[in-house]
């Protein structure tokens, strides 16, 4: 490829995450819920939400069922499988 056609490409790495770890702790715990709420709730929090750790239920939309689901997945209640499991994530 000519350099023009390489200048489209650009290589990007994913970052490893745990989803539903909406702080980036290394676990998922209530704290995390508790963010998404004040993100939702259009208070700043101290760092930038990645929503595709926090979309816990995979809809591709944050919202209050995403807090729901942590907290069901911390009471051992049904919730979806992949919360607490690593996924990668690409930066913006």
């Amino acid at each position: 490829l000519s350099g023009e056609a390489w200048a489209q490409f650009r290589v990007v790495e994913s970052l490893p995450a745990i989803l539903g770890d909406v702080d980036g702790d290394g676990r998922v715990t209530v704290l995390d819920a508790t963010y998404i709420q004040i993100w939702l709730a259009d208070i700043p929090i101290p760092f930038e939400l990645i929503e595709s750790i926090a979309d816990t239920d995979g809809n591709e939309n944050v919202a209050i069922n995403d807090a729901t689901c942590i907290q069901r997945y911390l009471a051992n209640l049904s919730c979806p499988e992949d919360i607490g499991q690593p996924v990668s994530v690409v930066p913006v």
